[in-house]
């Protein structure tokens, strides 16, 4: 995934992973800044596309 973020130009802030399911799964959660809506909504493409990647979105928006 940090591949996705880096090829897209977006450095990752913050990162939080959990597991749960026996460590079967886990949610992992980024913290960024875009550029633009377009670089985020390329960048959640990307994500998708990865094998083991069930879901992309966005958790919330908070401008500096």
């Amino acid at each position: 995934m940090s591949r996705a973020f880096s090829h897209h130009g977006i450095n990752i802030k913050q990162a939080n992973c959990r597991a749960y399911d026996s460590g079967r799964r886990a949610i992992n959660t980024f913290q960024t800044t875009v550029r633009s809506l377009k670089q985020l909504s390329s960048l959640m493409a990307t994500l998708r596309d990865i094998t083991g990647v069930l879901a992309v979105e966005r958790v919330f928006s908070r401008a500096d």
